[in-house]
C-alpha cells in the first residue's frame, strides 16, 4: 500500500485561503444582519461599561469636589505652559492621599472600560461562528447582557492580561536592573564607552525578544474566546482556565507560521484601503500646515528639515488661493467621512472573520 502524499505548503495555503475567502463572503451575504449586529454589540458593550464602571466614576467626581486640589486650574495652566505646572508638583507633595486615591480610581475606571468593552470580542466570535455553522443567530439573541457569560469573559480576560503582562514585566525589570547597574558602578554613558554600548545592545535584544514573546503569547491565547463561544464543538460549559489551556493546546509553533501567512494575506488585501485613508489624512494636515506657514504663524528657520518641509508645501500649494484650499479641505473631509462609513460597513469585522475562519478551518479540522 502506498502512503498518501502530504500536501505542500502552497497547495495547503491556497486551499485554506479559498475557505477563508468563502467565509468572508458570508459576511456580505448577511450584510444587513451583520451590520445591525455590529451596532448592537458596540452599544451593548458600551452600556455595560457605563453601568459597571459608574461607581468608580461617581466616586471620582465626588472626590474631585471634596478634595482641596483645584484640578481645573492645574490642567489649564499645564496646557498653557506645555509642561507640568508647579501647582501640580506642590499638590502632589501636600495632598498625596487624594492624588493616590484618585489615580487608583481612574486606573480602575479605565480597566473597567477595557474589560467591559472587550466583551464585544466573544459576542462577535459568536456571531461569526453562527454564519460559518449556517445557524445565524437572531439579532437580539446574542449574549449581550448574560451574567454568566460576562463573568466568565472577565475571568478569561484577566488571565489573558496576566499572560501578556509577563514579557512587559520582564523588560521593565531588565530596564530597572540596567539603570541600577549603570548608576551603581558609575558606568560612563558616552558613545566611547564599550561597556555601556554593550549593555544597551543587550537591552535592545531583550526588548525585541519581549516584543516577539508578547506577539506569540497573544497568538497562543487569542482563540480562547472562539473556544468559549463555540457551543457546537464545546457543548459543555467549562472553566475559564480550560479555554485558555485549550487555546494553548491548539496553537503550536508550526500553526503559528500558517497563522502569520493568512494574516499577511488578509492585511495585504486591506493595505490599499489603509494607504488611501492615510493619504487623505496626510493631505489635510499638509494643507493646514501650509496655511500656518503662509501667514508666518510658525518659525521654520530653527531646523533645516523643518524649513525644507514647509518649502515643499509652498511649491505644492502656492498657486492655490485660500478659497481653493478651504474647498480642498472640505472635499477632503467629506471623503474621509465617506471612507469611514464605508470602512464600518464593509471592512470592519473582516480580520475577525479571518481569525474565526482560521480557527474553524485549520485548528479544528
Amino acid at each position: 500500500m502506498f502512503q498518501k502524499k502530504k500536501k505542500g505548503i502552497f497547495p495547503w495555503l491556497l486551499e485554506l485561503l479559498k475557505q477563508v475567502l468563502k467565509d468572508i463572503i458570508l459576511l456580505y451575504r448577511n450584510f444587513l444582519h451583520w451590520n445591525l449586529s455590529k451596532i448592537l454589540i458596540k452599544i451593548s458593550s458600551f452600556l455595560l461599561w457605563i453601568i459597571l464602571s459608574s461607581p468608580f466614576l461617581i466616586i471620582i467626581v465626588v472626590f474631585c469636589f471634596i478634595d482641596p486640589i483645584n484640578w481645573w486650574d492645574i490642567i489649564t495652566s499645564t496646557v498653557d505652559r506645555n509642561n507640568m505646572s508647579l501647582e501640580l508638583v506642590r499638590d502632589i507633595w501636600t495632598y498625596p492621599f487624594f492624588i493616590i486615591i484618585e489615580t487608583l480610581l481612574w486606573i480602575l475606571a479605565f480597566f473597567a472600560f477595557f474589560l467591559w468593552n472587550s466583551y464585544s470580542l466573544p459576542l462577535e466570535s459568536n456571531l461569526y461562528l453562527s454564519y460559518i455553522n449556517s445557524d445565524r443567530i437572531k439579532l437580539f439573541k446574542n449574549y449581550y447582557f448574560k451574567v454568566d457569560k460576562i463573568k466568565k469573559h472577565i475571568l478569561i480576560m484577566l488571565r489573558i492580561v496576566w499572560f501578556l503582562f509577563i514579557p512587559i514585566l520582564i523588560f521593565l525589570l531588565s530596564f530597572i536592573i540596567f539603570y541600577i547597574v549603570v548608576n551603581l558602578f558609575w558606568i560612563q554613558t558616552t558613545e566611547s564607552s564599550l561597556l555601556f554600548k554593550g549593555l544597551v545592545f543587550i537591552l535592545w535584544i531583550l526588548f525585541i525578544a519581549c516584543i516577539f514573546a508578547f506577539i506569540y503569547i497573544g497568538y497562543r491565547v487569542n482563540f480562547s474566546y472562539m473556544i468559549f463561544m463555540d457551543s457546537k464543538k464545546y457543548k459543555k460549559e467549562e472553566t475559564p482556565k480550560f479555554y485558555i489551556k485549550e487555546s494553548f493546546k491548539l496553537t503550536k509553533w508550526i500553526v503559528f507560521i500558517r497563522f502569520l501567512l493568512i494574516i499577511i494575506f488578509i492585511l495585504t488585501i486591506l493595505l490599499p484601503f489603509s494607504i488611501f485613508s492615510s493619504s487623505l489624512a496626510k493631505d489635510e494636515v499638509e494643507i493646514k500646515n501650509y496655511l500656518v506657514y503662509k501667514y508666518w504663524l510658525v518659525d521654520v528657520t530653527k531646523e533645516k528639515s523643518v524649513e525644507n518641509y514647509y518649502k515643499s508645501l509652498d511649491l505644492k500649494y502656492s498657486e492655490m488661493s485660500d478659497e481653493q484650499l478651504e474647498t480642498l479641505i472640505t472635499y477632503n473631509w467629506y471623503l474621509q467621512y465617506i471612507f469611514y462609513i464605508f470602512s464600518l460597513l464593509f471592512l470592519s469585522g473582516v480580520v475577525n472573520m479571518t481569525l474565526i475562519s482560521f480557527y474553524r478551518r485549520e485548528l479544528m479540522k
